[in-house]
């Protein structure tokens, strides 16, 4: 068994679904290039499934550890450690320790326009 399902048998734990925080997210920098955001997402909780059209994400785990999962399969990220998600792939983000995921989140691109796209059938499906 590697190291990070080592880690992540120890530190795995039950969640109900129902009694999860919602994540948050609080701008730090934008210009038309870039968009830097501080993410914390709570245990067992999950960013909703996005893609950006136009910018490409880096993100950074600050504290925690979490699954990116892309359409290739799920990446596991420890502190420390980052991942580059290329525009216009879709991705969610989730916290699967014992503590609080916080992790910062920079955009590159062209930031100046909205181009969130959400995946609005893995949001129902959950319910």
């Amino acid at each position: 068994m590697g190291t990070i399902a080592k880690f992540e048998k120890q530190n795995a734990q039950p969640v109900s679904i129902k009694n999860i925080e919602p994540a948050q997210r609080v701008e730090l920098m934008r210009n038309n290039r870039v968009l830097i955001m501080q993410m914390t997402i709570p245990v067992g909780g999950f960013l909703t499934p996005e893609c950006h059209l136009y910018t490409r994400k880096k993100i950074l785990i600050v504290e925690g550890c979490a699954a990116v999962n892309l359409p290739t399969g799920a990446i596991r990220l420890l502190e420390e450690e980052e991942t580059l998600i290329p525009a216009g792939t879709f991705h969610r983000i989730e916290n699967h320790g014992k503590i609080p995921l916080i992790a910062i989140e920079i955009r590159t691109g062209i930031t100046d326009v909205d181009d969130n796209y959400i995946d609005l059938t893995d949001l129902c499906a959950r319910k």
